[in-house]
């Protein structure tokens, strides 16, 4: 297929290590390039979705201590997480010496050549490793072949910073760094995180600070967001959907929530907290949430969040207002009323209250 990467024609697998959940296999390509591969055995108790979830988690953390992952196969027989190698040998090796299991894998060809080695004391029946080294292989040059990486939500930095270039016609995926001869204070500064003045119909504004107002925080992963409610003034259910929101009250009461995705058995459930001056409220990325001041009196809220361009979607303005609108058949059947109500609800005027 054209543009498909080639697959090595000979690669090599190791035995590094095996516990209570698995095996950790080391392969080596013919290019060079080591990975290791840990094999945590049947798929079939754990759901894709709940795995899936799981790595790209483990996918996001960067840290100098903690091996990168980066990519994964799941099926009903295996879970494999495929991480980069490092070279610091392991426990096995220490305490009985070389034990490894190699094999060279002509892939043109289908069959193994090479040996194997065991401690003393310990053994393999040559057909099931050639089989496991085989399947090992294979899987983990099938992953990194499909480049299903695990990849953070905003492109990392590979310098200081990359201030955005707001006049390069180049597209990407994020932003063009301007030239660091070029950069200047301003370009990390704003000024304009000021009361806002709510919209009449909802009681809320919502001033964002993203790559937009600051060009420095291109590739930093990072904005904020005021938000000012009038009394009884609503930040309507909405989502973020490349980020995670974490919120605190600077003045009133907020009464706040998340509704989870779908559970088997549970449906969406509701997490709400009523948060006081100085409470603190975590909303996942992607979850619908909303923040709804109860009091007779003015309230503020400071809001960051993890993407410099972390979008939003207004659930009923998305749901009634698009342009052009959604069917009122598709909507009538969805919400189980009948057409006049939709096209009333399509007929407002939905407001939008970001700044």
């Amino acid at each position: 297929m054209e543009g498909r990467p080639a697959l090595p024609s000979c690669a090599s697998t190791f035995v590094l290590g095996k516990s209570g959940i698995g095996i950790v296999y080391k392969v080596v390509l013919d290019d060079g390039l080591t990975l290791a591969v840990r094999s945590l055995g049947e798929g079939g108790s754990q759901r894709f979705k709940e795995f899936q979830t799981e790595v790209e988690s483990i996918g996001k953390v960067r840290h100098s201590n903690i091996v990168t992952l980066k990519a994964y196969y799941w099926s009903i027989d295996e879970k494999l997480p495929i991480y980069d190698y490092i070279p610091n040998g392991n426990l096995a090796t220490a305490i009985h010496g070389h034990m490894a299991i190699q094999w060279s894998l002509p892939t043109n060809r289908g069959k193994f050549q090479g040996n194997y080695c065991l401690p003393p004391g310990q053994q393999c029946r040559p057909r099931k490793c050639k089989e496991m080294a085989a399947k090992i292989l294979l899987i983990a040059l099938l992953a990194l072949a499909s480049s299903h990486a695990i990849m953070a939500s905003d492109p990392s930095q590979l310098q200081d910073f990359c201030v955005a270039d707001n006049k390069s016609n180049v597209f990407v995926n994020g932003l063009v760094c301007k030239n660091m001869m070029d950069v200047k204070a301003e370009d990390f500064f704003f000024d304009g995180l000021n009361p806002g003045n709510p919209s009449p119909k909802l009681g809320s504004v919502v001033n964002l600070v993203n790559v937009d107002k600051i060009p420095g925080l291109n590739t930093l992963g990072i904005s904020l967001a005021r938000i000012d409610f009038a009394p009884f003034g609503l930040n309507p259910p909405h989502t973020h959907p490349r980020a995670t929101e974490i919120l605190t009250v600077i003045e009133g009461e907020l009464y706040v929530g998340f509704v989870t995705s779908n559970i088997n058995g549970v449906g969406n459930k509701l997490f709400t907290k009523v948060l006081k001056k100085g409470d603190v409220f975590v909303f996942p990325q992607g979850l619908i949430h909303f923040q709804f001041n109860k009091g007779h009196a003015n309230a503020v809220a400071i809001a960051g969040l993890s993407s410099q361009n972390p979008g939003v979607i207004t659930i009923a303005n998305a749901v009634f207002g698009s342009k052009p609108p959604i069917s009122d058949d598709v909507l009538a059947k969805a919400f189980q009323v009948d057409q006049k109500t939709v096209d009333w609800l399509q007929a407002q005027f939905w407001m939008d209250n970001n700044n």
